[in-house]
């Protein structure tokens, strides 16, 4: 999946794996070309997100 990613959008291999880690969450518009080139909904990787966003809030509150 990740060589598709790279081939079909202007993602580095740095940049998903930053992702993957957890340590960025991919914008509104990375998400969309994502979801485009993997061919998923984008649902599920607004969902994703959304969790990761508020597990760091909840995370950076101790």
């Amino acid at each position: 999946m990740l060589n598709q990613l790279q081939q079909d959008a202007p993602f580095t291999r740095h940049e998903i794996s930053r992702y993957e880690r957890g340590l960025r969450i991919p914008t509104a518009p990375l998400l969309t070309a994502m979801a485009d080139s993997l061919d998923l909904p984008m649902a599920v990787l607004r969902r994703t997100a959304a969790a990761d966003r508020k597990r760091r809030h909840a995370g950076s509150r101790r």
